[in-house]
C-alpha cells in the first residue's frame, strides 16, 4: 500500500531506519510492483520542481526537465523543445504540450486562449480539477477527494 501511495517502505524490523533497496526486493516483490517502485525511486531522485511529464496521454512518462535534451539524435532542440525519452515525441517543457511548430510560447498560449477558456468552462461543469503539479485535468469517479499526482 506505501509504493501505491508513493511511499517507499523501510526495512519491517522494529526500529530498523534501513531502506529496502531494489536489489533485495526482487526476491520476494511480484513485477509489477518492482515496476512501481523502481517508479517512485525515479520519482524521489527529482525535484519536485524538475520533474515534467510528457504530455502524450499514452506515454506520460516522468523525466526531468533537462533530460529530454540529452537523449537527441538529430538536430538541437530549441528553446522549450524536448523529446520524451520513452516514446521519443517532441514537445514543449514550458507549454506542456506537444510541439507547437514554428510559434513561440507565447504566441501559442495566446492562439489557444479561447481553447483553454472553453475548456476550464466544461470543467467547471463536469466539476473536473486541475493538477497543481502536472496541470492535467481529473475527474472524480468515485472515491475520497484526495488527489495524488500521476
Amino acid at each position: 500500500m506505501n509504493l501505491l501511495h508513493a511511499i517507499l517502505p523501510n526495512c519491517p524490523h522494529e526500529n530498523c531506519k534501513s531502506e529496502l533497496k531494489i536489489e533485495t526486493c526482487k526476491a520476494f516483490l511480484p513485477s509489477n510492483l518492482l515496476e512501481i517502485m523502481v517508479q517512485r525511486l525515479k520519482e524521489a531522485s527529482i525535484p519536485v520542481s524538475e520533474r515534467v511529464y510528457c504530455p502524450f496521454p499514452k506515454c506520460s512518462a516522468l523525466m526531468s526537465k533537462s533530460e529530454g535534451v540529452e537523449n537527441v539524435d538529430y538536430e538541437e532542440l530549441s528553446g522549450g523543445e524536448r523529446l520524451c525519452v520513452v516514446c521519443y515525441k517532441v514537445f514543449c517543457v514550458n507549454c506542456m504540450v506537444p510541439w507547437h511548430e514554428n510559434m513561440i510560447c507565447s504566441e501559442y498560449k495566446r492562439r489557444n486562449h479561447d481553447v483553454l477558456a472553453e475548456v476550464k468552462a466544461l470543467a467547471d461543469v463536469n466539476l473536473w480539477r486541475q493538477c497543481r503539479r502536472c496541470n492535467h485535468m481529473i475527474e472524480l469517479a468515485a472515491g475520497c477527494y484526495h488527489i495524488v499526482c500521476r
